[in-house]
């Protein structure tokens, strides 16, 4: 089986993971939605640490509003899951979370030419 179907297998059970794990906090731990999404943003400071010493990360040159207009569209969007996240149910917002394979699918076509 080739590696990139593997991978894709175990970032699909993590990801579900972390859904499981912030409803359960969310529902029994945290009772502010702010609270948690402040706390969720700041558990990706580790990474940001660690990527480096691993992998060679440059200052790019090229391609800043990609960046800045993902990590806008990141930042909006995890506020909405939050907040979702906070009114329904695991078994409900998980598979709307989901339709964003549906979405990417569409704006592929539309603004990449993907096919």
């Amino acid at each position: 089986m080739p590696s990139y179907i593997i991978f894709s297998f175990l970032a699909a059970t993590l990801f579900a993971l972390s859904n499981l794990t912030n409803k359960f906090a969310s529902k029994h731990k945290i009772s502010n939605p702010w609270v948690m999404f402040f706390y969720s943003c700041i558990a990706f400071i580790p990474s940001l640490i660690i990527i480096p010493l691993f992998f060679d990360v440059s200052i790019p040159t090229t391609g800043w509003q990609y960046i800045f207009l993902f990590s806008l569209f990141f930042f909006t969007g995890h506020i909405f899951f939050i907040s979702a996240l906070y009114k329904l149910d695991a078994s409900t917002f998980a598979p709307f979370f989901q339709l964003q394979s549906v979405f990417v699918l569409i704006l592929a076509f539309l603004f990449l030419g993907e096919r």
